[in-house]
C-alpha cells in the first residue's frame, strides 16, 4: 500500500538548466547570479551522482550524451535561455515525489477541505489524533501521511474520557501497535513515561503545569506537597526534583506505574507509602499510594503538608470536604470544571463551603465546558 500510495503522487516540473564544470562552480555562479531557479527545498545547483530525498531528475539521452557525470546542473530560470551563448543550456524534468511535499501539502492533495487536520497533539514519539466525523472517514489517509512525514506512530481517539481514570480508548493508525502507546515525554526538565492507551495525558496543559510549580516553589523547595490525584507525576515529579518531599497518589495504577518508572528514570528516590512508618525520616522524596483518595487523605492528617493539590476536574470540589480534618496551615490547588450556564464562585461556595474563594479560569475544553482553579487556605474551610 505504501509504494502505491507514494507513487500516486509524482509531480512534474520542467525546468531550463546548464552543465557546468566542478573545478569552475565559483566563477560560473558568479556568470549565472540573478539566473538561478530558487525552488523551495530543492537546492540551485545539483550533484547528478547524488540521490535527492523527495525529487529526481530526469532528461532526454541525447542531452545526457552531451555533458559530463561529474558536472553540476545549474537550475535556471526562464531568463536563463540569455546564457546558451556560453553554456549548453537545456530541459530537465524535476519529478517532485512523495517526500518532498509537506503534510500540509499532501492533506491538500488527497483530502477535502472539510476532512483536512490543521493541529495535532504530539505525546512523546505519538501523534494523538482526535478526528471529528468527516476526518474520519479519511483516517487512514491521514495516518499514513502523519506517520511517513514524521517517523511517529499515529493514534486516534475513539472514546470518551473515563472520569475515574482520565483515560479513553485509542485505536493505532499506523505504527507499532505493540508498545506504540507507552512514550517518554520532557516537561520542566523531567522525562516521563506515558502509556497513552491507561492513563490521561493533555500536553496542552504543559504552560498551567509549570505556572502551578513556580508558584508553589515560591514558597522554598524544602516544602510538602500532597498530589492527591497524580497522574502520571507532572506536579510530582518535578516538585520532588526540587527538593520536595511529595505525597503521590492516584486510583488508576496504570499512572502509579508509569510514575516509578519514570522517578528511576530521572533518578528521584521514591518509594511506597506505608501508613505505619510515615512519621519515620527517609531518604525518599515521593511517596507514592495507589487508592481512593478520601482514605488516602484520611492516613496524612498528622503530616504537616504545605500544599495539596486536586487536579481531577470532574471530582475535584467533592473532596475538598476531607481537608477539615487537617488542623494546620495549608494552601489548596483545585481544578475544577465549569460548565455553560454556570458560575464558577457559586459552584465553589455550594461545592466546598469556602465563602470567599479565589477562582481563577484555566482554559476551554470545549464550548459547554471550562477548566478553572480554586486556590484556598485552612482558614477558608471554616
Amino acid at each position: 500500500m505504501e509504494e502505491k500510495f507514494k507513487r500516486i503522487l509524482e509531480y512534474v516540473k520542467i525546468v531550463d538548466c546548464c552543465a557546468i564544470a566542478s573545478n569552475d562552480i565559483k566563477n560560473d555562479m558568479k556568470t549565472c547570479s540573478g539566473h538561478i531557479l530558487k525552488l523551495s527545498r530543492i537546492p540551485g545547483v545539483c550533484d547528478l551522482n547524488k540521490v535527492y530525498s523527495g525529487f529526481r531528475i530526469e532528461m532526454e539521452k541525447d542531452d545526457l550524451s552531451r555533458i559530463d557525470p561529474n558536472q553540476k546542473l545549474i537550475l535556471l530560470t526562464e531568463r536563463g535561455m540569455m546564457l546558451s551563448k556560453r553554456y549548453y543550456v537545456f530541459r530537465i524534468e524535476l519529478i517532485l515525489q512523495f517526500d518532498y511535499f509537506t503534510y500540509d501539502e499532501l492533506f491538500k492533495v488527497f483530502l477535502p477541505e472539510n476532512a483536512r487536520v490543521g493541529a495535532y497533539e504530539v505525546v512523546g514519539d505519538v501523534i494523538h489524533l482526535n478526528l471529528n466525523e468527516e476526518q474520519a472517514k479519511y483516517k487512514e489517509i491521514i495516518g499514513f501521511i502523519l506517520h511517513n512525514k514524521t517517523g511517529k506512530t499515529v493514534v486516534n481517539k475513539t472514546g470518551k474520557i473515563d472520569n475515574v481514570y482520565r483515560n479513553y480508548e485509542l485505536e493505532v493508525l499506523q505504527g507499532d501497535d505493540r508498545d506504540a502507546m507507552e512514550t517518554i515525554v520532557l516537561e520542566n526538565g523531567i522525562k516521563m513515561v506515558v502509556d497513552l492507551k491507561s492513563v490521561y495525558w493533555c500536553s496542552r496543559l504543559q504552560g498551567e503545569r509549570s505556572k502551578l510549580i513556580s508558584e508553589i516553589l515560591q514558597g522554598g523547595s524544602n516544602q510538602i506537597i500532597c498530589d492527591c490525584f497524580c497522574g502520571v507525576g507532572p506536579h510530582a515529579l518535578p516538585l520532588a526534583k526540587a527538593g520536595c518531599v511529595v505525597y503521590a497518589n492516584d486510583l488508576n495504577s496504570a499512572a502509579i506505574s508509569c510514575l516509578k518508572k519514570s522517578a528511576k528514570l530521572n533518578q528521584i528516590a521514591c518509594t511506597e507509602m506505608n501508613e505505619s512508618d510515615l512519621n519515620t525520616v527517609h531518604s525518599s522524596r515521593i511517596f507514592i499510594s495507589n487508592q481512593d483518595a478520601s482514605l488516602y487523605l484520611s492516613q496524612l492528617t498528622d503530616i504537616p503538608i504545605d500544599h495539596f493539590i486536586f487536579n481531577l476536574p470532574e471530582y475535584s470540589l467533592e473532596y475538598v470536604k476531607h481537608l477539615r480534618q487537617f488542623s494546620h496551615q495549608f494552601t489548596l490547588h483545585a481544578y475544577f470544571f465549569v460548565r455553560k450556564n454556570e458560575n464558577s464562585i457559586d459552584l465553589v461556595r455550594i461545592k466546598t463551603g469556602v465563602s470567599n474563594p479565589t477562582v481563577t479560569f484555566v482554559r476551554d475544553v470545549s464550548p459547554s465546558k471550562s477548566v478553572y482553579k480554586l486556590t484556598a487556605t485552612r482558614n477558608d474551610l471554616v
